[in-house]
């Protein structure tokens, strides 16, 4: 598995304590607050029921973005319903109300006004990195906590109060494909990026560095626009180069297209297509069809679903998950599921310490956080909003006839998951 620290074993004796919450536990009869330092009544006019705690997600259903928000709602929704069989927040069911963004960031903030009006306790979202670059200075002036299930450092770098983030960011990404070629005796690649996503602005950077330290040279780098439908040209002077794998950086359709062209030019009997973990989804792996056989790409662990062992308080925690998602919506479920998944079980344990429940003590508990989720181990602090600081919950898997599974790297890493 190559040299250098085990990626599980920096926060195995983090997360051998599968749940720490560093604050006090939630007071009874709190519900949901309309402003930041004020909280609603403990019950309904009609009926004398709980009040619903509101949160909102704030998404892309429409527009080029819609395959990340689709997951986002899915992993969402299995968070509320499981809050809500186990009691909701003190004995409050937790309401969720969904905003379409269709990509656009003014209509993200939109719907930040309109769900601030509702008295919304916190906001999951935006995902796209650009879109929560523009929305995060407005949230965090309203005072409304928000989890973003994007991975742009600039939004958290530095602490805004009330702005975190959930998704590893690029460089954690970049270091499990990293330690998987050299693994596989590989030597030298070559690189692709979207050059208007972050993810691989900031990651192939990252990877480079890595690869350097591993004694693997970087070959060539290709910039490519999101728009770009035509990749034969870069193919053709790629296929020119010695590299023994090419890795691509992006999300969207621009992916599914090159990896039928670099199937198409015979490339991946020359070399190994590697992906980032923006494309472990169906979105490209159905549409990719035969192309993306042996793709290989970093996914998060609860990606493997039942291939998992269940040996671990982590596993079962995900084996749950995978056994919910597959439930009601089937199949495995997309990283961008997993994210929204933890992002809910962030929110409800922050929630669950908040006293009185205000959007204050809300942000207050997230900045001393420490928890066990479906996608790793978090620790937030007050100079700390960025997800979590390993790579532990990421897993190196290869498709197969359309499906996920763990890679023989990955297989011997199973060893090392959190007990």
């Amino acid at each position: 598995m190559g040299t250098g620290p085990s990626m599980r074993s920096l926060k195995t004796a983090a997360v051998a304590a599968t749940v720490t919450v560093l604050a006090a536990a939630c007071g009874s009869g709190a519900s949901a607050p309309g402003k930041s330092g004020s909280s609603a009544p403990a019950s309904t006019a009609a009926g004398g029921g709980a009040a619903p705690i509101k949160i909102a997600l704030i998404t892309p259903l429409t527009g080029p973005s819609a395959f990340l928000g689709k997951g986002d709602l899915q992993g969402l929704t299995l968070a509320v319903d499981a809050v809500n069989a186990h009691g909701g927040i003190d004995g409050h069911p937790v309401q969720l109300i969904v905003k379409d963004y269709g990509t656009s960031s003014n209509q993200a903030i939109t719907d930040l006004y309109a769900v601030n009006g509702q008295g919304v306790l916190a906001i999951m979202g935006p995902v796209d990195s650009a879109v929560a670059e523009a929305f995060a200075p407005v949230a965090n002036r309203l005072q409304i906590p928000v989890l973003l299930p994007s991975d742009d450092a600039k939004v958290v770098t530095p602490a805004q109060p009330y702005i975190f983030e959930d998704v590893p960011l690029p460089k954690y990404w970049a270091l499990p494909l990293v330690q998987w070629m050299k693994y596989k005796g590989i030597k030298r690649f070559a690189v692709a990026y979207d050059t208007t996503n972050p993810f691989g602005v900031d990651g192939v950077p990252a990877m480079i560095q890595d690869a350097k330290a591993a004694g693997i040279q970087v070959v060539a780098q290709y910039p490519f626009q999101v728009s770009t439908t035509d990749f034969t040209p870069m193919l053709a002077n790629l296929k020119q180069t010695n590299a023994q794998a090419f890795s691509v950086w992006g999300a969207g359709p621009a992916e599914v297209i090159l990896t039928k062209q670099f199937a198409a030019a015979g490339l991946n009997k020359q070399m190994q297509l590697l992906m980032g973990g923006t494309q472990c989804l169906s979105q490209y792996v159905q549409p990719a069809g035969p192309a993306a056989n042996g793709v290989v790409l970093d996914c998060n662990d609860a990606d493997l679903g039942t291939q998992l062992p269940n040996t671990t308080p982590f596993t079962q925690m995900v084996l749950a998950f995978a056994k919910a998602y597959q439930q009601k919506y089937g199949g495995q479920p997309p990283q961008f599921a997993v994210d929204a998944y933890a992002g809910g079980q962030l929110l409800f344990a922050a929630m669950k310490a908040a006293h009185p429940l205000t959007r204050a003590n809300v942000a207050a508990a997230l900045n001393h956080l420490s928890l066990l989720t479906v996608d790793g181990s978090y620790h937030y602090t007050p100079t700390q909003h960025g997800s979590v600081s390993d790579v532990n919950n990421i897993a190196v898997v290869r498709i197969e006839n359309g499906q996920f599974v763990p890679t023989n790297f990955e297989k011997q890493r199973f060893a090392e998951l959190p007990r």
